[in-house]
């Protein structure tokens, strides 16, 4: 949030000694791009990891001893 607030900042040229031009805007939101990617491709592994452990049978004991296969 501390960057975001420099960039709109920097476009308000009376203040700015860019001139008005967010030079702080493109490597920021290359690292967002780049955390997003991650971000994606964490949650696709773990989603698949999910559904690989809940498609998974398990096995129970009742109260009477007895096991039963799911």
């Amino acid at each position: 949030m501390y960057f975001i607030g420099i960039i709109i900042l920097q476009m308000i040229k009376p203040i700015s000694i860019s001139g008005g031009n967010p030079t702080n805007a493109p490597p920021l939101l290359v690292i967002i791009i780049i955390s997003m990617i991650k971000d994606f491709i964490e949650d696709r592994a773990r989603r698949k990891s999910d559904a690989k452990e809940n498609d998974a049978s398990v096995e129970t004991v009742t109260f009477s001893g007895n096991k039963v296969n799911f």
